[in-house]
C-alpha cells in the first residue's frame, strides 16, 4: 500500500498533527510505504519516526500571507487565493495527473484543499485531517472581496469531495463540512528532562525557566526586548534570539539546550505562546503551564484558548500587554507569575492518533 501526505506549509502544526498518525499507520501496516508533499522541513517532518521513502515538492497551497507568527496580511492573502484559483478547473486537472502518477492507494491530507479536489478528479481515495480548513479560515479574512463567494465555494467543495474530514480536537467550527469525523487531540508526549535543561542554561535554584515560542512561521510578534526580571531564565528560538533582547545572561536559544523542542516543552516552568495547535496540545500533553498570547483575529483562537483553559494550566495575556506596548513592560512577568500559582489540571492524553490511524486504515482497506 502506497499513502500518498500532503501538508500544508504555513507554520509547522499541520505537521504536528499529521506525522504521528503516519507513524501509528506504520506500526499497524509495517509494508505501508509513504511519500510526503510539502514544503515543511524535511529534517523536522522526520523527526516523528515515521519511515518516510520520499519528500516531494507540495502541491500549490495559500495558506496565508502572515507579516509575523500572528498578524495576518488579508490583501495579500486574497491575492494569493485569487492567483490560485484563476483557472481552478486546469489545476485540479494538472494535479490529478501528477498524483496519479505516484499510484497511490490513498491520500491523507493537512490540509490543502487543492489535494482533496486533485485526488476526486483522479479517483484516489482522500482523507482530509486537520483542526482548521482554509474554506472557514479564507471567509474570516477575504470573504468581503467580490470574488470571495466563488473562491470559499470552490474552497470548501473540495473537502466536501474528500471521503472523510477528521476533524483534530480542539478543532475550528466547520459548519459546511457533512463528511466530517471527529477525534482527540494528537500530538507527542515530551520527555521531562528538567534537570539537563536547567544545567544547559545555568538557571540557579529558584530561577523559572521560560520558554517564548511563537511556532514556525517567521518573524518575532514581541515588538519589545523580553523584561529582565529577577528569577526568570528566558529561551527563545535561535532566529529570534536578537529581537528578543539577546546576548544577555538570563536569555538562551532553544538550540544551544541540547534538547527537542517536545522535550522542551515538558522540561520548562511555563510556555509563552500564540493561537498554534502544535505548541499548545503539547505543552498541554506534557503538563506545561502556558501564558496564551491572544491576537484576536484568528478563528480558531477561542475555541483552543478554551480547550487550554481546560486541560493545562493557562493564563491569557492580550497582546497589546506584551512588552514594548505603552505601559506593558511588566504584564507579561505578572501573567507567568500568575501561571506558576495555578493548579495543574489532569493531562489530556494523545487519543486522536490511534483513532485517526484506524479510520485511515479502514480507508486503505485495512482492519
Amino acid at each position: 500500500m502506497h499513502l500518498v501526505i500532503d501538508i500544508s506549509g504555513h507554520g509547522l502544526g499541520h505537521a504536528t498533527q499529521v506525522m504521528p498518525v503516519a507513524a501509528r499507520l506504520q506500526e499497524r501496516l509495517p509494508s505501508l510505504r509513504l511519500t510526503l508533499r510539502t514544503a515543511v522541513p524535511e529534517a523536522h517532518v522526520r523527526t516523528f519516526g515515521a519511515a518516510v521513502a520520499e519528500v516531494l515538492p507540495a502541491v500549490p497551497d495559500v495558506g496565508l500571507a502572515n507579516r509575523d507568527p500572528m498578524t495576518v496580511d488579508a490583501d495579500a492573502s486574497a491575492e494569493r487565493y485569487a492567483a490560485l484559483h484563476a483557472d481552478w478547473p486546469g489545476l485540479v486537472e494538472t494535479q490529478a495527473k501528477a498524483l496519479a502518477a505516484l499510484r497511490p492507494t490513498a491520500m491523507l491530507a493537512n490540509v490543502p484543499h487543492l489535494s482533496m479536489a486533485a485526488a476526486r478528479r483522479a479517483g484516489v481515495p482522500a482523507i482530509a485531517l486537520s483542526s482548521v480548513n482554509w474554506g472557514v479560515i479564507y471567509r474570516a479574512f477575504c470573504g468581503a472581496r467580490p470574488e470571495a463567494g466563488r473562491i470559499a465555494d470552490e474552497i470548501e467543495s473540495a473537502y466536501a469531495g474528500a471521503d472523510a474530514f477528521i476533524q483534530v480536537t480542539p478543532h475550528l467550527d466547520m459548519p459546511s463540512l457533512g463528511n466530517a469525523v471527529e477525534v482527540g487531540p494528537i500530538g507527542r508526549v515530551g520527555a521531562d528532562r528538567r534537570d539537563a535543561l536547567r544545567a544547559a542554561v545555568g538557571a540557579a535554584p529558584g530561577t523559572d525557566v521560560v520558554l517564548a515560542a511563537f511556532g514556525g512561521i517567521a518573524g518575532w510578534p514581541i515588538p519589545g526586548a523580553l523584561p529582565v526580571a529577577p528569577g526568570i531564565a528566558w529561551i527563545v528560538p535561535e532566529r529570534a534570539l536578537a529581537r528578543a533582547g539577546g546576548p544577555r545572561a538570563d536569555l538562551r536559544a532553544a538550540e544551544a539546550t541540547g534538547l527537542a523542542f517536545v522535550d522542551l516543552l515538558a522540561s520548562v516552568d511555563v510556555v509563552v505562546t500564540r493561537a498554534g495547535y502544535g505548541t499548545i496540545v503539547e505543552a498541554a500533553l506534557a503538563g506545561a503551564r502556558l501564558v496564551a498570547v491572544a491576537g484576536g483575529e484568528w478563528p480558531e483562537e477561542p475555541g483552543l484558548f478554551a480547550w487550554a483553559a481546560q486541560n493545562a494550566a493557562t493564563v491569557t495575556i492580550a497582546r497589546a500587554r506584551l512588552p514594548g506596548n505603552a505601559g506593558a513592560d511588566g504584564d507579561l512577568v505578572a501573567a507567568i507569575r500568575t501561571a506558576l500559582d495555578c493548579p495543574l489540571p489532569p493531562r489530556p492524553l494523545p487519543t486522536g492518533i490511534d483513532a485517526a490511524a484506524a479510520h485511515v486504515a479502514r480507508r486503505l482497506g485495512a482492519s
